[in-house]
């Protein structure tokens, strides 16, 4: 399996969602580190954000249960 196929996503609806579970991660994680300045906070945040995010697609990509279309229940890749 080539780096490609693991993140590649074919549903914009499901980008979104696992988008909104890294940042949801991020929001919580990264208050804890508030002795840090909030340039740093902030890049953090951003940072793991997309490790979450990445880690969340290339998992659901390996096991097979990428989310399908909900037209007819195909994927939308057109394999």
């Amino acid at each position: 399996m080539q780096l490609s196929q693991l993140i590649q996503i074919d549903n914009g609806r499901w980008a979104g969602v696992f988008g909104g579970v890294a940042g949801g991660v991020a929001a919580t994680v990264v208050p804890q580190l508030s002795t840090l300045s909030s340039g740093r906070v902030a890049l953090l945040g951003g940072l793991l954000t997309l490790v979450v995010f990445l880690l969340l697609v290339v998992v659901a990509n390996l096991a097979g249960v990428m989310p399908r279309d909900a037209q007819g229940g195909e994927t939308t890749s057109g394999n």
